[in-house]
């Protein structure tokens, strides 16, 4: 049901935006349109369309979306979670899939230094393929330690050298 994760998905979508205090689905001719409310102290509560959202504002909320529903996923996966968000909002997502991570397994897939960065160095997998084979490893002990011992961040070392497997801890694995 609705309110046990719609508050949840307000007010995140609330610190994104600054005014979304709620959102309804309403019947368009014979589709379903999901609707937002923005108020404000300078202007009257509003609906907007989905289609007039931002790129970024619609994909966290679909992204939060599929991280609340109920009942739980055991698994859930999130291509490049970065793609047209904000990268100041990228701290608040990151605690959204960080808080998923408690109850379901989060893999996301990301090429982004800034989302990197809030991400810890052993909870890394670097994903290669060589010769036709795909690969996936823990981030090379060098690189890790590189990162445990604050000497470069995530996204640094993988702007600076790329993230490197280490494949003698991914054949045990």
């Amino acid at each position: 049901p609705p309110e046990t994760w719609k508050p949840d998905l307000l007010a995140a979508l609330a610190k994104l935006t600054g005014d979304v205090d709620d959102l309804r689905v309403a019947q368009a001719a014979s589709y379903l349109v999901v609707q937002f409310r923005h108020s404000s102290e300078a202007r009257a509560k509003k609906w907007f369309e989905a289609a007039q959202e931002s790129d970024g504002t619609l994909r966290f909320a679909g992204i939060l979306t599929a991280l609340l529903q109920q009942p739980y996923l055991p698994v859930i996966g999130v291509e490049e979670p970065e793609l047209t968000v904000h990268p100041g909002a990228l701290p608040l997502l990151y605690d959204h899939l960080l808080e998923a991570s408690q109850r379901s397994q989060v893999i996301i897939t990301t090429h982004s230094p800034e989302l990197l960065d809030l991400c810890g160095a052993d909870d890394i997998r670097v994903v290669t393929r060589r010769r036709g084979v795909t690969s996936v490893a823990p981030l090379q002990e060098r690189q890790r330690s590189s990162v445990r011992d604050g000497l470069l961040s995530l996204g640094e070392v993988m702007v600076r050298e790329g993230l490197q497997q280490d494949l003698d801890l991914g054949a045990e694995e």
